[in-house]
């Protein structure tokens, strides 16, 4: 897709770093540009969507949250540049969003 034109996005948890950093070599490869949408949201609110789930496509439990939290690597030092933060929980995040990305 990229070498075609079209703009990629990968939907994944990217726990790891170094699960990030493949995608950031990639991108260096292909000389596009690489962004990582840090979506942000408390815990009460995360724990409260998954409870109130139903019948999508989503994988996540609360097992699956609390799993994630133990084993999370933090964004370094060197992914700042790429990073994007949006609070989930704000009335205009889908806007926050789209405006880092307007031409």
């Amino acid at each position: 897709m990229i070498a075609a034109g079209f703009s990629v996005i990968i939907d994944a948890a990217f726990l790891k770093m170094q699960q990030r950093d493949l995608f950031l070599k990639l991108a260096v490869e292909c000389g596009v540009t690489f962004v990582i949408v840090d979506f942000q949201a408390s815990d009460a609110e995360l724990c409260r969507r998954i409870r109130h789930r139903q019948q999508d496509a989503s994988e996540a439990t609360l097992d699956v949250l609390q799993h994630q939290y133990a084993s999370v690597q933090p964004l370094s030092a060197e992914e700042q540049p790429y990073v994007i933060t949006i609070n989930t929980e704000s009335d205009n995040a889908t806007e926050m969003l789209l405006g880092h990305f307007d031409a």
